[in-house]
C-alpha cells in the first residue's frame, strides 16, 4: 500500500521539514526543492481530506507555507517543485497547474519534462498551454533518471519560454 509522507496540513510535518531546511541553510543553501512527482496522487490523511478540496490545493498550501519560511530568514531564498502532474502525458495535468496558478506564490518555480515523463523534444509553442495554465513560464526538468542524456531535441527558442533548465545527474559505472 502506498503512503503519503506528509500530512501537508500537519504542524508537526511542517516543523519537521522545517528542522531539514535549517540543517541544510546552515551549509549555506538558498535553493530549494520540494518534488512531489512520486507520491500518491490523492489526499491520504483525514485532516487533509477536511482542510483540501484538492491534492493541487494542498501542495500549493504546503509550498506557499515553506516559501515564506524559507523568505523570512532570506529574502533571496528559491523555491522549486515538481508536482504530481509534470507532464502533457497527464490527463489532469491542466486542472491541477491552473489550481496552482489560482493559489501558488508566484516566487515558486515549477518544473515540467514536456510532452512526456522524459521528452526527446521541447518547443516553446509546446510550453504555450503549460505557461497559460501556470500563469508563468515553467522551468524545464530533463528527467533522463537512468541514462546520460545530451541536451537535444529543443527547439532553439526554448530557453525564452522557461524559467531555465534542471537536469537528473546520472553516473554510468
Amino acid at each position: 500500500p502506498s503512503t503519503q509522507p506528509i500530512v501537508y496540513s500537519s504542524d508537526a510535518d511542517f516543523a519537521i521539514l522545517t528542522a531539514k531546511i535549517d540543517q541544510v541553510r546552515a551549509w549555506g543553501v538558498t535553493q530549494f526543492g520540494l518534488f512531489f512527482d512520486d507520491n500518491v496522487d490523492a489526499l491520504l490523511a483525514p485532516e487533509d481530506e477536511a482542510a483540501f478540496p484538492t491534492l493541487a490545493d494542498a501542495h500549493a498550501f504546503l509550498l506557499n507555507r515553506v516559501d515564506d519560511y524559507l523568505h523570512a530568514a532570506d529574502p533571496s531564498a528559491r523555491l522549486i517543485t515538481v508536482g504530481t502532474h509534470y507532464s502533457a502525458a497527464d490527463a489532469e495535468w491542466q486542472a491541477y497547474n491552473e489550481t496552482l496558478r489560482a493559489t501558488l506564490h508566484p516566487s515558486v518555480s515549477v518544473l515540467w519534462t514536456g510532452d512526456l515523463t522524459y521528452s526527446p523534444t521541447i518547443t516553446a509553442a509546446a510550453l504555450d498551454p503549460v505557461t497559460e495554465s501556470l500563469g508563468a513560464a515553467p522551468m524545464i526538468w530533463d528527467n533522463w533518471p537512468q541514462h546520460v542524456q545530451a541536451l537535444e531535441g529543443r527547439s532553439a527558442d526554448v530557453a525564452g519560454a522557461t524559467q531555465g533548465f534542471l537536469s537528473n545527474a546520472v553516473l554510468n559505472s
